[in-house]
């Protein structure tokens, strides 16, 4: 049943994080799902959005499903609104934290679900809930390479790994649809699986090079309106295992095109 989206407020948000700190110790108590409706702790917004709590198999199904109960809510009204990506955090909260049998959880760090405080972007990029919306919002079907997360064949939602800190910790990478595109390219092979080594911590031509040799190239090239083969060539030789991409794929997206082989620009 759909049910319309609210915004936790100063009160929801503190008692929300205080389960989620209980829940990182160990604790297996019930999730306060009373904080989304109870009106000591929640707010009607000034938009209209619905959502609906159904499962998801992966972040890139969650995103494209966000932007779309979102899609007659401009991106600025709710990008840095907290209280909506909190409310939705605690919402899809079973999903994002799955109880084992005993009821207790694997709960990452607080602010991959709880946003507090002004916006800056070093804190709202973690955010699990937000980062697949904004990952979509900004680059559609391309952001795959934004929501995977390598070694794991069935991540559901409540992922965050190597790729994702290292390509959405940096707006000039995020922002830039030709570093996505090239981080595709180099990093998914053609069932758009992540490649063997790409997520390495410390491997040469890994993510986390390229997360450093990307921002090195924004400060001489324009990664906004360079083009994809361009940026390619332009990477040392350490990338080379990578750099020839996956094999062709459904033309369904930009980065289906790339993968194909397919000249276009950033």
């Amino acid at each position: 049943m759909a049910e319309p989206v609210r915004l936790l407020n100063e009160d929801g948000t503190r008692l929300f994080r205080e389960y989620v700190d209980r829940a990182r110790k160990g604790s297996s108590e019930a999730l306060p799902l009373h904080l989304l409706t109870d009106h000591a702790t929640s707010l009607q917004p000034d938009f209209a959005a619905t959502i609906v709590n159904q499962q998801f198999a992966s972040r890139a199904e969650f995103g494209r499903y966000l932007v779309g109960a979102f899609k007659d809510v401009g991106r600025r009204r709710i990008s840095r609104e907290a209280g909506v990506w909190n409310w939705l955090a605690l919402r899809y909260f079973d999903q994002l934290c799955p109880p084992s049998d005993s009821g207790a959880r694997k709960v990452l760090a607080t602010g991959h679900y709880v946003l507090e405080g002004r916006f800056a972007h070093n804190r709202y990029y973690r955010h699990l809930v937000r980062a697949a919306w904004y990952a979509t919002e900004l680059h559609g079907d391309d952001a795959t390479i934004l929501l995977t997360s390598a070694g794991k064949p069935s991540p559901g939602i409540g992922q965050w790994g190597e790729i994702s800190e290292q390509l959405a910790g940096y707006q000039d990478i995020l922002g830039s649809r030709t570093a996505i595109l090239v981080a595709a390219r180099l990093f998914l092979d053609h069932t758009g699986a992540t490649k063997r080594g790409a997520a390495s911590p410390d491997g040469g031509g890994s993510v986390r090079r390229l997360s450093t040799v990307l921002r090195q190239l924004a400060m001489t090239h324009d990664l906004r309106t360079a083009e994809l083969g361009e940026v390619v060539a332009m990477l040392p030789n350490e990338f080379e295992a990578f750099r020839g991409g996956p094999n062709p794929g459904k033309k369904r997206s930009l980065l289906r095109r790339f993968i194909g082989g397919a000249e276009a620009s950033g």
